[in-house]
C-alpha cells in the first residue's frame, strides 16, 4: 500500500543547445511578467530570441556561467542565466572584483512554491564556488515583491538601489 503519487524530484543542470526553445520561451514569459508589472519593455517573443543568443554568448565568456534549466521530474520548470563580470577600480576588495550575476531567473508559475528557485539559485552558486568566486548580485524590477521575497528568503541582501528616468 502506498500514501499517493511520490513528490516530483527538482533537479538543476546545464542547458543543452536542444533546450534553446524552451530558454526562448521562459525568458518571453519573463519578459512579458516585468512588462506587466511595469517596466517600459518590449514585448516577450519580439527580444526573446535574440536576447537568449546574447545571454548564452555572454555566460559562455567564463567557466562559471551558464545557463542552468530547473526540472521537476521531467517537466521544464525554470531557469536560471548566470554570467561572470570583472568589476575594475579599487572600491571593491580584491576577492570581490570578478563576481557572478544573476541575470534571468523564471520558475513556471504553476511550478512556484515547489522550492525551484532555491534550487536553482543554490547550483548557481556552487557553480560560483567551483570557481573560487564568492560574490553574486541579482537585480530585479522594482515592483516586483514576489523576486524580492524570494531572494530575502535565500540570504541576499540589498546593496544598491538604482534610479532610472528615461529622456
Amino acid at each position: 500500500m502506498t500514501d499517493g503519487p511520490a513528490e516530483p524530484r527538482i533537479s538543476v543542470r546545464p542547458a543543452r543547445a536542444a533546450d534553446r526553445p524552451l530558454l526562448e520561451a521562459f525568458m518571453a514569459r519573463l519578459q512579458d511578467h516585468e512588462r506587466a508589472l511595469g517596466a517600459d519593455l518590449p514585448p516577450g517573443r519580439a527580444i526573446a530570441s535574440e536576447h537568449v543568443g546574447a545571454l548564452l554568448k555572454w555566460v559562455a565568456g567564463h567557466p562559471a556561467g551558464a545557463a542552468l534549466l530547473a526540472l521537476d521530474g521531467d517537466t521544464p520548470a525554470g531557469m536560471l542565466i548566470l554570467g561572470v563580470t570583472a568589476e575594475s577600480g579599487f572600491h571593491l576588495h580584491e576577492r570581490h572584483r570578478i563576481y557572478g550575476e544573476i541575470s534571468d531567473l523564471w520558475v513556471e508559475r504553476d511550478r512556484r512554491g515547489r522550492g525551484i528557485a532555491r534550487a536553482l539559485i543554490a547550483a548557481a552558486e556552487a557553480r560560483l564556488l567551483g570557481h573560487g568566486i564568492r560574490r553574486v548580485t541579482v537585480s530585479a524590477i522594482a515592483e516586483n515583491a514576489e523576486a524580492r521575497d524570494t531572494y530575502g528568503r535565500l540570504g541576499y541582501r540589498l546593496q544598491y538601489r538604482s534610479f532610472e528616468r528615461l529622456l
